[in-house]
């Protein structure tokens, strides 16, 4: 592009406008650009590594949170200038290259001015929602503080929003848009500093009591490798939605541009968006038909804010995969890499079994989308990718609820139905002539699950529905009309009338109950591994799997006694009587959890309550030892010496031949010792 300036401009103003030309036309596309970024943030990584007296990155914040962290920050800043300027995302991209090398500024500045971290950071800002109009107007003040930033990364933004009021000056010449460019830069690097905050701020308007360690470690109903999951793969979810975003929006903006500006060509809506509808649907029923197994409207699992991010991330990933392919088909090698990218992103955040899942979903697709085929080849592929794409992501969505055993838990029945549903649904695809074809498929596509789920009254719903999918398809009396109905508006609507058929089918207690009886069988075999774990004294892995048992039967009370009994092995009486309380709970008639919360509240140093608990499992069982020999100390503890000689008496009547001979002796010798008043510490 010209670089044509007023005849009485410096020599040196118009060598560096040049430069700026120079670096903006040089031969770098897309895949050069993230190699440049990729090595640009490593070296950051590393920097931040140095400053931190406690250095830890996890494999996923090293290698995806992070990089997509910058990432959104990089493509949204071009977009800001582009808009400004007026130039082409990819020419700014260039220049941003090199202006990126200011991310080094915040770890360099905090070695030299001897300032060390706790942890890596990449500049989140601890604040609440409210404190959000504070962050605006004094984040440049240097005598204000804000958790999560630090003095470097004020001087990095400081310098970001300088750069670009002079880049737009020298452009275009106008003070207005300069300062237009500047104010823009620096609100779209708070948002991605606050990123979290407004995260947080968004998930609280469903659920108004959620906190930040909800969002970032929250334990929910979706499944985890461990019980605190890593907050590295929560932000993950959130940042796939928005980059997704991100890049939308480019798409958009380099439309306004020749061709040969533009690094990614305008991607149109790829042949099979029916099945993409459709499949997205299938990860959302998947998600509720888990839920409705698993668990009730009183359970005493919370659900945290990570397991509605979750679907949603689930969704934009399987949009990523099928975006991709279609670019792909397209002969847009650097759209699908990017998009694949960003899809094999969250596949790793979301886990191995919602990764299979939606790996089926995205791939199954990959032959219609990519080959040329004609014939009876395109007609299988179609047809077998629709129905492969939908049982997968059916089976994803469960996934995020259900967890790593989900094709164990789950009857075939269930995901065989949006099998056959997307059979029909690939064949509905193809089907262009007659117009009223494609309809007709798509509603027999809703009339599948009642058949397989053996409920044929679900008729009744299944048949409306596969009239109003016809009567959107016919509406114009078109063959184009129809065309677009059948392909779109179908898919939407015969999902929809395919997971309303699986959910009314589970609200039937003869399908419904065996199902929760095998989710119920995999939480004993969990706890089973569970008290494995607690007999070697593994207790941090023995909770994992009594968690892990929870999660497919949250009113599993004898899961949170082990739970309880592992915080109590490691002498943490508080967290111990959580459990136990929660446990007494859910099983009042439970004679043995009752003698244990007992115990958890002696260790707590809560006398009367441990004697009513102990009360109430005599009350459900007078021979249980256990709650004899709580209640015996607890009287002790709290000075009524005649009461605890009447427990320890009444413990000793049923003690031998049921305790061990070591414990009935010092119960006799205690009990000796307390009736000549000495004082002596209750056996523990």
């Amino acid at each position: 592009m010209s670089t044509e300036r007023a005849p009485d401009a410096p020599a040196l103003l118009v060598r560096f406008l040049r430069l700026i030309d120079a670096i903006e036309a040089a031969p770098i596309g897309p895949g050069r650009a993230l190699l440049a970024l990729a090595a640009v943030i490593s070296l950051r990584n590393v920097l931040e590594l140095i400053v931190a007296t406690n250095p830890a990155f996890n494999a996923l914040a090293a290698f995806v949170h992070y990089p997509l962290a910058y990432l959104g920050p990089f493509a949204s800043l071009t977009l800001v200038l582009a808009a400004w300027s007026g130039r082409p995302p990819a020419r700014v991209a260039r220049l941003m290259l090199a202006a990126w090398m200011l991310t080094l500024v915040p770890p360099l500045a905090d070695a030299l001015l001897g300032i060390h971290h706790e942890t890596p950071t990449i500049g989140y800002l601890k604040a609440a929602p409210a404190d959000l109009p504070r962050v605006v107007v004094r984040f440049f003040d240097p005598t204000a503080t804000f958790d999560g930033t630090t003095a470097g990364i004020r001087i990095e933004t400081l310098a970001a929003v300088l750069l670009a009021a002079v880049y737009v000056l020298l452009r275009r010449r106008g003070a207005l848009r300069a300062l237009g460019a500047a104010a823009s830069v620096y609100v779209v690097s708070l948002f991605w500093f606050t990123l979290p905050t407004l995260v947080l701020f968004a998930v609280r308007l469903p659920l108004p009591g959620a906190g930040e360690n909800d969002l970032l470690r929250g334990e929910g109903a979706v499944a985890r490798p461990v019980p605190d999951v890593s907050a590295d793969a929560t932000a993950v979810c959130w940042l796939v939605l928005v980059l997704l975003g991100v890049a939308a929006l480019w798409s958009a903006v380099e439309r306004r541009h020749a061709r040969g500006d533009r690094w990614f060509e305008p991607a149109g809506p790829p042949r099979f968006a029916g099945l993409a509808a459709f499949g997205a649907l299938a990860v959302f029923s998947g998600s509720a038909t888990a839920r409705l197994l698993r668990f009730p409207a009183d359970a005493v699992i919370a659900r945290a804010p990570f397991d509605l991010l979750a679907p949603l991330a689930g969704v934009a990933v399987l949009a990523a995969l099928l975006a991709a392919l279609a670019a792909l088909g397209r002969n847009e090698p650097h759209r699908a890499g990017a998009l694949a990218l960003l899809g094999l992103a969250g596949l790793t955040a979301l886990g191995t079994p919602v990764a299979m899942g939606l790996a089926v979903a995205g791939t199954a697709l990959a032959p219609a989308a990519t080959l040329p085929l004609r014939g009876p080849g395109r007609l299988a592929a179609r047809v077998l990718g629709g129905g492969l794409a939908a049982f997968g992501a059916f089976l994803a969505g469960a996934a995020l609820v259900a967890g790593g055993e989900t094709f164990a838990r789950l009857p075939i029945g269930l995901p065989a139905a949006w099998l056959v549903a997307g059979l029909l649904a690939g064949t509905a695809g193809l089907a262009e002539r007659p117009g009223w074809l494609a309809p007709v498929l798509w509603g027999a596509a809703g009339l599948a699950p009642p058949i397989l789920l053996g409920a044929p009254v679900l008729l009744l719903v299944a048949v409306p529905a596969g009239l109003l999918v016809g009567l959107l398809a016919a509406a114009g009396r078109l063959p184009s009309c129809a065309r677009f109905g059948g392909h779109r508006w179908g898919g939407l609507v015969s999902g929809a009338a395919v997971a309303l058929l699986v959910t009314a089918a589970l609200s039937r207690d003869a399908i419904r109950e065996p199902l929760v009886e095998r989710f119920r069988c995999v939480a004993r075999i969990e706890a089973i591994r569970g008290e494995e774990f607690s007999r070697k004294g593994r207790y941090d892995s023995a909770r994992t799997r009594f968690r892990q048992a929870l999660e497919c039967d949250p009113d599993y009370a004898m899961a949170w006694r082990s739970i309880g009994l592992t915080f109590l092995a490691e002498d943490n009486p508080p967290r111990a009587v959580k459990a136990l309380e929660k446990a007494a709970a859910l099983a009042p008639d439970a004679a043995l959890i009752a003698a244990n919360l007992a115990s958890a509240y002696l260790e707590a140093g809560r006398y009367e309550d441990a004697v009513r608990a102990a009360e109430r499992a005599l009350a459900l069982d007078p021979r249980e030892l256990s709650a004899l020999w709580n209640r015996a100390q607890a009287f002790e503890l709290l000075g009524d010496r005649q009461a605890a000689i009447e427990a320890w008496r009444d413990y000793l009547a049923l003690a031998p031949g049921r305790a061990e001979p070591a414990e009935v002796a010092s119960a006799r010798r205690h009990l000796r010792a307390l009736r000549r008043g000495e004082v002596r510490s209750a056996p523990r």
